[in-house]
């Protein structure tokens, strides 16, 4: 189960983050095999206007500029990599470029956040 090796429990802002990304690939839309992608499949930079679609750490990293009085002083890939039971960010980069659906992408963040918030309440009540 993911989390079990965690060596330090997620923070409440982290949490946040993860959510952030969830709503950024729900509202913009996913991609594979690149950080971003405009409306026409072409790739952009990921914090060019007219990229609409993202890969998980491709969103992560905009995130963490478009909101950085928030988010600012994460470091995207490890923490997203971390938030969602991976080693690294290569493994989430893998199993993004795996998968067949954005569905499948926002299933295993809520999951994720799902569990990050159970864990960060039974710390908090322990």
């Amino acid at each position: 189960m993911p989390f079990d090796n965690t060596p330090w429990p997620p923070t409440t802002k982290e949490i946040e983050f993860l959510k952030a990304i969830g709503e950024l690939l729900r509202e913009k839309g996913w991609c594979q095999s690149t950080y971003s992608q405009t409306e026409d499949g072409s790739e952009a930079g990921v914090f060019d206007e007219d990229a609409s679609r993202f890969c998980v750490v491709g969103a992560a990293l905009r995130i963490s500029q478009k909101r950085e009085q928030e988010f600012g002083y994460l470091k995207p890939g490890e923490v997203v990599a971390r938030l969602l039971g991976f080693a690294d960010d290569c493994e989430v980069y893998d199993w993004n470029d795996r998968l067949k659906t954005k569905r499948s992408v926002l299933r295993k963040i809520n999951k994720s956040i799902n569990l990050l918030q159970a864990k960060a309440m039974a710390d908090t009540v322990t």
